[in-house]
């Protein structure tokens, strides 16, 4: 079953693991357009890690985008062998 906009969108809130139908349904596009886009890679920014089963996307990158906020915030911490 194909999650509504609003469901899909309330999960991302929540920080859960989103399928490949809720990042459709969130950002708006038909299945053709979303995988022509997951192919060439535009999608590879909201992916996890080191995922659990299929490929999934991260909840939390994609309620940041939809909301505007950056997606990847730049960290300039102390290098390996500093502490």
């Amino acid at each position: 079953m194909i999650p509504t906009a609003i469901e899909a969108l309330a999960r991302a809130a929540a920080g859960e693991l989103l399928g490949p139908a809720d990042l459709r349904v969130i950002l708006g596009v038909g299945p053709t357009q979303f995988y022509a886009r997951k192919k060439r890679g535009e999608f590879d920014r909201f992916l996890v890690r080191n995922p659990i089963g299929a490929r999934c996307y991260s909840g939390t990158l994609v309620h940041r985008y939809v909301t505007g906020e950056p997606v990847y915030e730049p960290t300039f911490g102390a290098r390996r062998g500093a502490r």
